[in-house]
């Protein structure tokens, strides 16, 4: 985690969460932290409550400058995504998605 502090400007999360000490750090030297999300974490978390269970969606309280998801989560998720990470939140398409690919500077390695 190191080199990625001194070398990148931009980290992205996904499936794993940051250390909050890291992220913050990270942000203070001008870096952006994006946390891409692609499960239906409302939904989970709703049924852990209603059953009891273990929340699922840990809220380390890391800064994000962003929150990325999916389009078919824009009504679901994208208000508690907001809420919880307290950032924007853009829908993304995911990179097999026609419309990613179409894109003028996509090319296939």
């Amino acid at each position: 985690m190191e080199t990625a502090m001194s070398k990148l400007d931009v980290m992205i999360e996904m499936s794993a969460q940051l250390n909050k000490e890291w992220s913050v750090k990270f942000r203070e030297r001008g870096g952006k932290i994006i946390t891409m999300r692609v499960g239906n974490d409302y939904v989970i978390d709703i049924e852990r409550m209603v059953f009891n269970l273990q929340h699922a969606l840990l809220v380390s309280g890391a800064p994000y400058d962003q929150v990325w998801t999916l389009p078919e989560y824009e009504v679901s998720c994208k208000p508690y995504f907001e809420t919880l990470f307290r950032a924007p939140v853009k829908l993304m398409p995911t990179c097999g998605a026609r419309s990613y690919s179409k894109r003028p500077n996509f090319r296939t390695v």
